[in-house]
């Protein structure tokens, strides 16, 4: 029996804009750093970060609105919908992968991992995950980990 790669889909608030990713993510978890906070006008957000072969747009590509990150305009490009304004995601260009977030997906079985960027957090959660003061060292960080 052949295995096959698992794909997974996702879609902003109206739908224009679909999009699949193959096989697992690379991380997968919360993020609280203040830029994630202001742009989801929400405490933290839930993260899923592919390669960016393992991820394709299916529909309504053309009306994906690409907004340079302000403080790392090269480094990110944030994805939303040009018709509903709905957040798909971020194009981390610098690393080759794209961020999906969470609450896009219509069927990831969504298991964090890990709590990044836990040392700008405003709320704090108790669920033994590891928090990284910034980012673990396989996504750039620090690898620095901060007491529940």
């Amino acid at each position: 029996m052949q295995e096959t790669t698992p794909t997974y889909h996702a879609q902003c608030y109206c739908g224009a804009v679909k999009c699949e990713a193959k096989g697992e993510p690379l991380l997968q978890g919360y993020c609280h750093c203040t830029t994630c906070r202001r742009r989801s006008a929400a405490p933290m957000i839930g993260y899923t970060i592919w390669p960016e072969t393992a991820v394709s747009f299916t529909e309504g590509e053309d009306l994906i609105n690409r907004s340079p990150q302000p403080d790392k305009p090269e480094a990110s490009k944030w994805m939303s919908c040009k018709v509903c304004g709905c957040a798909i995601g971020t194009h981390l260009t610098e690393r080759g992968a794209i961020d999906i977030l969470v609450g896009a997906f219509r069927d990831f079985p969504f298991q964090p991992n890990a709590h990044m960027n836990y040392g700008e957090a405003i709320v704090r959660i108790n669920d033994g995950l590891p928090k990284y003061r910034d980012m673990p060292g396989r996504a750039g960080g620090s690898d620095e980990l901060v007491a529940e």
